[in-house]
């Protein structure tokens, strides 16, 4: 028996609003008795998950023990080029709020950085490791929402690409964004330019006309999946602000994290990550935004 397929003509992108086609090579996730495909939207060009998760998969899929225990384990990878850009645009001793701050990494570097940091997650078990592990203050969604204070940066570390309604959720923090304050957003761009995307495409391609399966055994934790152009256009159009900075770099994930037992395949898509890599540190400095992942600065404009 196979698992339901999302009505696609009810399907729209939770970016721009357009709607979704499944693309030639249907891949998702499937989980709990479901099939979550992603469909390609006609107007921005990212992918994003159809049907999505409800309030409660959320809650299920995102508790420590599922989740931040599996992804995020470790605290010692301090975001230093983040926190560079950052100096350009936040005084020193500035306030700055972490939404989803994970394991408290982020938390733990901003501080020891000068800034007066607090974090928010959704999880009660990871807010008391994030708060233990970083020093800081970590709070639940309520208590920010029903508190007062304002800062002069957020930050949004691999967060949007996990929101059902992430122009609702930008929306709504603007108004704890201090004025002239700044948003500080970093992510994946898995549909962006990169030898890691075409070669991961193409593996799709093929699998699918051998008639296998592309989709994962898991929940669909990645909810959109972007390019550094419909990144940038939802940022600019779908929240009207300014981009203050925009960068774009390649770490070769999946294919340079850490393999079990080494075998030909893994040696090739080690090679083809470590390429990327090279390739775009070579054809960045160009202009060309190869890579997969972005570092991006906005502020929300005021007329």
């Amino acid at each position: 028996m196979s698992l339901p397929v999302a009505q696609e003509s009810r399907a729209t992108c939770c970016l721009c609003g357009k709607p979704g086609k499944r693309p030639r090579a249907p891949f998702g996730a499937r989980w709990d008795g479901r099939q979550f495909d992603f469909l390609e939207c006609q107007g921005c060009g990212s992918k994003f998950v159809s049907p999505q998760p409800s309030a409660d998969d959320l809650r299920r899929i995102y508790t420590q023990e599922s989740y931040h225990d599996t992804h995020y384990a470790e605290v010692d990878d301090v975001p230093a080029r983040s926190l560079e850009i950052l100096e350009r645009f936040v005084k020193p001793g500035g306030s700055l709020l972490d939404f989803g701050c994970g394991n408290g990494r982020f938390l733990r570097a901003a501080r020891r950085a000068g800034l007066q940091a607090e974090g928010v997650e959704l999880d009660a078990t990871t807010r008391r490791r994030a708060a233990e592990k970083s020093g800081c203050n970590v709070r639940s969604l309520d208590e920010i929402a029903a508190g007062a204070r304002t800062y002069d940066v957020i930050h949004l570390g691999d967060v949007l690409e996990h929101l059902p309604d992430p122009r609702k959720v930008m929306a709504e923090l603007q108004d704890a964004l201090a004025p002239g304050g700044v948003f500080l957003i970093e992510g994946p761009l898995e549909e962006n330019r990169s030898l890691v995307a075409w070669s991961a495409a193409l593996t799709r391609r093929v699998k699918t006309a051998l008639g296998r399966s592309c989709y994962a055994a898991g929940p669909p934790t990645h909810l959109t999946r972007t390019s550094a152009a419909s990144q940038r256009r939802f940022f600019e159009r779908g929240l009207g602000h300014d981009v203050l900075h925009f960068e774009v770099a390649e770490d070769g994930w999946p294919y340079l994290a850490a393999i079990d037992a080494p075998s030909g395949r893994n040696r090739l898509r080690s090679a083809i990550g470590r390429t990327s890599v090279l390739v775009a540190r070579l054809g960045n400095p160009a202009g060309l935004q190869l890579g997969n992942r972005f570092i991006a600065v906005t502020r929300p404009r005021t007329n």
